[in-house]
């Protein structure tokens, strides 16, 4: 709070309205509303003195940053190894079903050639997987964090996807799924390693409408419904083995929660890798973008 004595305020007094000058009474203490939670207030303090006392918002903390990396900085092809950005390893990338009639692999997407990254798209550009063809295609992207992740800290992504549909006649009657995984090592040989020592893993499966959730806690449902938009998630870890994970449709801002829950695996093992994947998506590919790293 600050206060200014009339003295340096009698200018600004004489345009008050006249409801608001001082005319041998005081006048009742009048409180203006400010943005952002700030307020003006005219009031006596002592008998012959009016102040004015302004109450300037609370200042909220910015998250610190210490990891992002986003498409734009891959120009044009997204390869094994590569590592741009900053708080994180190299990507390691895997696939399984290559050559026709099996496809899968990962690109830089455009919103020109590639619509569904639109939403998503830093500077035009997205990180693109595709799985398809008539065995259970997938690509499986790793990539370890510089150091651990503990309490307090929150990793964040973009995503956008479509419901999973079969693209070829004949093809694996197996689930496929889009999402990711927390977890505690970096096991990166083979795409099925895309869960191994998962502490949390969010996906899209097919058949479902709605998020599941794989941890420690029971059950796999989130009641968070899938819908054919632009969307950003985000996980804060707690203490005790906690963590809240939020959902937030980036067309319509609102945002969803999953608390309470716990996370999977061996207890106390650390954070150290990411995994993201499309397991036989079949007709849509799955669009990423923007990974951060805050506290």
């Amino acid at each position: 709070m600050k206060i200014i004595p009339l003295h340096f305020l009698t200018a600004s007094l004489r345009k008050l309205p006249t409801h608001l000058r001082l005319e041998g009474q005081r006048p009742r203490p009048t409180c203006f509303q400010g943005g952002q939670g700030g307020s003006l207030t005219l009031q006596f303090i002592a008998a012959s003195t009016l102040a004015l006392i302004i109450s300037l918002p609370s200042a909220v903390a910015a998250p610190e940053v210490f990891g992002e990396d986003a498409a734009a900085n891959y120009g044009d092809q997204w390869d094994n190894e590569s590592n741009k950005g900053g708080g994180f390893g190299p990507w390691i990338l895997r696939n399984e079903g290559s050559g026709d009639p099996s496809h899968s692999g990962f690109y830089i997407a455009t919103p020109a050639t590639n619509p569904l990254c639109e939403g998503i798209d830093g500077e035009g550009k997205a990180f693109g997987m595709f799985a398809n063809g008539v065995v259970y295609e997938q690509a499986v992207a790793f990539r370890a964090f510089e150091r651990t992740l503990v309490a307090g800290d929150t990793f964040s992504f973009l995503i956008r996807h479509r419901e999973i549909k079969t693209k070829f006649e004949g093809d694996d009657s197996a689930e496929g799924c889009y999402g990711f995984a927390l977890r505690s090592g970096n096991a990166s040989g083979r795409c099925d390693d895309y869960n191994e020592g998962a502490r949390l893993e969010f996906n899209f499966t097919e058949g479902a409408s709605t998020y599941q959730i794989f941890d420690g806690s029971e059950g796999n449902e989130t009641q968070i419904e899938w819908i054919d938009a632009p969307i950003s998630v985000s996980v804060t870890l707690l203490a005790d083995e906690g963590y809240v994970l939020e959902v937030k449709n980036l067309v319509t801002n609102e945002v969803r929660k999953v608390e309470g829950r716990k996370l999977g695996g061996a207890a106390g093992s650390p954070i150290d890798s990411f995994s993201i994947f499309n397991r036989d998506g079949e007709t849509n590919d799955v669009h990423f973008n923007k990974f951060q790293l805050a506290k």
